[in-house]
């Protein structure tokens, strides 16, 4: 799933939470939501550094320094304008913006664990990644990533209905 609907969704989950004095169940919940997105068929973009085994348990990493470049590239827009999303629909509306984002950063976290398992990948972070797998959707690894009208508009539709639920709440 791509990152901007772990962000939005994640967010948009604690805000009710973060509303109620509650900033760290916020991020509790903005992290849980990241599990239960990856149980529902969604696709996730390529990055060209990375390459898969016959499953999902079997990646590699391929130092390339353009690919490299590439591919914090596109995670970085992809993050940046999850947050800004975020941050522009939250920040007139109320003062719990910064927990928010939080929240949200805490739902790409069993991401941004699973390229720092690319380099290590010993205990506990092989732990956490399969607990991550556990949860995720799975059809036949590299199929994962195979865009979809039925998987972009999965996530098209979640990520608007999070900005509802922060618009409104």
């Amino acid at each position: 799933m791509v990152l901007t609907t772990h962000i939005v969704v994640g967010s948009a989950l604690a805000a009710p939470l973060v509303a109620s004095g509650y900033p760290v169940l916020g991020v509790v919940a903005g992290l849980a939501s990241h599990y239960a997105l990856d149980m529902i068929p969604h696709w996730s973009y390529r990055l060209p550094s990375i390459s898969f085994g016959k499953n999902r348990n079997e990646w590699h990493f391929k130092p390339n320094v353009v690919d490299i470049i590439f591919d914090v590239c596109k995670i970085g827009i992809d993050v940046l304008f999850g947050l800004a999303l975020v941050f522009f629909v939250t920040a007139p509306a109320n003062n719990y913006t910064t927990p928010l984002l939080l929240a949200g950063l805490a739902g790409i976290l069993p991401d941004a664990l699973q390229g720092i398992r690319l380099l290590y990948k010993k205990f506990p972070i092989s732990q956490l990644q399969n607990f991550h797998d556990w949860w995720h959707y799975e059809n036949g690894g590299e199929h994962d990533l195979m865009l979809t009208p039925s998987r972009f508009a999965a996530q098209l539709l979640i990520v608007l209905a999070g900005l509802f639920l922060l618009l409104v709440g």
